[in-house]
């Protein structure tokens, strides 16, 4: 995944590599269980604005999370139909689809968009296998 104007964020990337290739930190969660989550943004990511909370295990990028944002846009399920047209923009139909998340398979891993309407919040997830 490109991030417009900044670093190519690939499997098994390091946290330091990131930052090397100049890419700020905004927060670190170090869990104490081998997984650390970084937040970084504003970045442009499928043409909108996002932030990103980068999952690690073991300093190796495992996950990105994030969300797009759209002027007037704060809604979950309104988020999520946001996520789901851009998405569909730039893969297609998504193979799993139900009325929570739509998935996209790939050789390398997996994009989820999905809303928690408990969590008042809807993300994308980005999972290398």
């Amino acid at each position: 995944m490109h991030l417009s104007s900044g670093p190519l964020l690939a499997r098994d990337v390091r946290a330091q590599q990131l930052r090397a290739m100049g890419m700020s930190i905004s927060q670190v969660f170090d869990m104490q269980t081998g997984w650390q989550f970084l937040t970084s943004g504003p970045h442009t990511l499928l043409g909108k604005n996002s932030n990103l909370a980068l999952a690690f295990f073991n300093d190796e990028l495992k996950r990105v999370h994030f969300a797009l944002s759209e002027s007037g846009i704060t809604n979950p399920e309104d988020v999520k139909k946001l996520h789901d047209r851009v998405l569909l923009s730039e893969f297609g139909a998504p193979q799993v689809q139900d009325s929570r998340k739509a998935m996209y398979v790939f050789s390398w891993g997996t994009i989820v968009s999905a809303c928690d309407p408990r969590g008042g919040q809807s993300e994308i997830v980005l999972t290398w296998q």
